[in-house]
């Protein structure tokens, strides 16, 4: 007996610390499986298959449906599973690389299956959404054809964009399979626990209380563990497999444009939308007739051009509008500005737009609150195919003549009516009708546009290589509202931390106003820099500081082709 009151506490403690391990253990492993897995996939690009050319895996792929153009088939939020077929008939639902573009899917209907050449040549297919009015504008081969859709679960794909949420996995995933692990586990002690002094007991029977001692081990294996039902492991797969589906997730134009199969990239950063989506949100200004030029930023990331009367936007109380009276077409990677009145820009607001920037008027029933709202855009089945909150709705309160906008062009955590915060930061100053690029390693460092000297002054833009390596910027041009006004050499190498700037410029940069834009060789943006509203004081320059950061200071020393030094915070 004083051996039993000894042990089994000392058991029970060291099961307890068992358990508290290899749970952590267990928990840690999944986490790595999950994240390796997408290393190791990616290993398989380089992998050689030429062993085993005869034979074919066919893998189903999965997509998340963002906007209505297949309803009422597919409904918006659906996830969609596509599966290779030998054959494709007239009426299937399919999915395929128009034009041949693998980087961009459409999931459309067969409407009609033909033979050009003959009916032993290979079929060409026309498609179409089913809410679409007209046909698309491509044939389609076998070749173009990822699968048939197998499967369709309605509104799954909202829960998936949750589940590749770090919250959402952690609910899912790691929590289910804590308990589950630790369950079982603790069943499984308790039987060896169990066998353990029936042994002891058949080897050591030497009296009636260790005699007795073996009745309680028949009685403790008798009474098995229950633990949790085995179904309840279906917890952490379900969740597992709606991550993997988020990671897999396809982001879906009025026409179904997707990128991105299932395992096959293990992207873990939010997706770049593959659709028209609201981009940038200016909300508080003092500009003259400020409801006139609060503006409503949309960018169009499908590689399809998208036309904006079959477009709405929706206000925080409901107003809806559609976003153009007459057809206007949005290029691909396009921008446009809605505001009150488009007639202001150009003036000294906000100034000129950069070619192919569409402006249209925004209707009266849409309110863009000075304080804070919501802006939905909805497509041509009144579908909510993105949502921005601004101000003290989303807790980023920007400031006078400040914007709220995406940190990365188009890049978009959550499907529908739903708003991640995380994806936006106030831009300073504000960007209207471009987008800065991401991990830049050329920038606009400096500039001056009043040196103080007779007349309007001179004026120069110094620019900064913060990258890690030598880079020719020969070719690359400076421009503001009006046209270019610097063209650097060929080449011109600009080595790691050194600087190259302009020649010093008689009034080139407008004194009251201006926009800075830097382009490369090949005419796409690097860098641009708005001050119309914020515009320098005489003698001084706005820098970075320090170099190369997205820190921005008004400068009382310039320090033209150095080194800038501290100032008071800009814009």
């Amino acid at each position: 007996m004083q051996y039993r009151r000894f042990t089994r506490p000392g058991l029970l403690r060291l099961i307890k610390y068992i358990l508290i391990g290899v749970g952590s253990f267990s928990v840690g492993l999944l986490v790595s499986t999950i994240v390796l897995s997408s290393i190791s996939l990616n290993s398989w690009k380089n992998f050689d298959t030429s062993k085993f050319k005869n034979i074919s895996v066919k893998i189903p792929r999965i997509y998340i449906v963002q906007s209505g153009s297949m309803e009422p088939a597919i409904k918006t939020g659906s996830v969609v599973v596509s599966y290779p077929r030998p054959n494709y008939l007239q009426g299937d639902i399919i999915t395929f690389a128009a034009n041949s573009d693998l980087k961009r899917l459409i999931t459309h209907r067969i409407m009609i299956k033909k033979f050009p050449e003959g009916i032993n040549s290979e079929p060409v297919y026309l498609t179409a959404g089913d809410a679409n009015e007209d046909f698309d504008s491509w044939e389609i081969r076998n070749k173009d054809i990822v699968g048939k859709n197998v499967l369709t679960i309605p509104y799954l794909g909202y829960l998936a964009n949750k589940a590749k949420q770090p919250y959402g996995f952690i609910l899912l995933v790691i929590v289910p399979a804590t308990i589950i692990i630790y369950e079982e586990l603790k069943g499984l002690l308790k039987e060896i626990f169990a066998l353990l002094w029936t042994v002891f007991s058949k080897l050591f029977r030497r009296n009636r209380n260790l005699r007795s001692g073996f009745g309680l081990g028949m009685t403790l294996r008798d009474k098995r563990h229950k633990g949790l039902p085995k179904i309840s492991a279906i917890i952490p797969v379900f969740g597992a497999a709606l991550v993997f589906t988020g990671v897999a997730s396809s982001f879906f134009s009025d026409i179904e444009s997707s990128i991105a199969n299932l395992f096959q990239a293990g992207e873990w950063s939010p997706p770049i939308a593959q659709t028209l989506v609201i981009n940038e949100v200016l909300y508080d200004t003092n500009c003259t007739n400020p409801d006139d030029k609060q503006y409503i930023e949309l960018w169009n990331g499908s590689g399809l051009t998208v036309n904006l009367q079959d477009w709405s936007l929706r206000d925080q109380n409901g107003n809806t509008i559609q976003i153009v009276n007459s057809q206007t077409n949005l290029d691909p990677s396009k921008f446009a500005l809605i505001s009150k009145s488009q007639a202001g820009w150009g003036d000294s607001c906000f100034g000129p737009l950069l070619t192919g920037v569409i402006a249209a008027n925004l209707g009266g029933q849409v309110d863009i609150d000075a304080f804070g709202g919501s802006i939905k855009l909805l497509d041509s089945q009144l579908n909510v195919i993105d949502r921005v909150d601004y101000g003290t709705m989303s807790g980023i309160l920007t400031g006078i003549n400040l914007s709220t906008e995406r940190k990365i062009l188009g890049q978009d955590s959550v499907l529908g009516d739903l708003f991640d915060v995380n994806d936006f930061e106030i831009r300073k100053p504000a960007t209207a009708g471009f987008a800065l690029p991401q991990n830049q390693n050329v920038v606009i460092n400096e500039f001056v546009v009043d040196d103080g000297s007779s007349g309007q002054g001179d004026d120069w833009v110094e620019v900064y290589n913060k990258s890690g390596s030598t880079i020719d910027i020969g070719g690359w041009t400076l421009r503001d509202t009006t046209s270019t006004f610097h063209t650097f050499p060929s080449p011109t190498n600009l080595t790691t931390g050194t600087f190259a700037v302009t020649a010093i410029m008689n009034n080139r940069l407008d004194n009251g106003g201006d926009k800075i834009y830097l382009f490369d060789s090949g005419g796409a943006l690097v860098d641009g820099i708005s001050y119309y509203l914020f515009v320098p004081t005489q003698t001084n320059s706005i820098g970075r500081s320090p170099d190369g950061t997205n820190t921005w200071n008004q400068i009382t020393t310039p320090t033209l082709g150095n080194s800038n030094n501290s100032g008071v915070a800009w814009p």
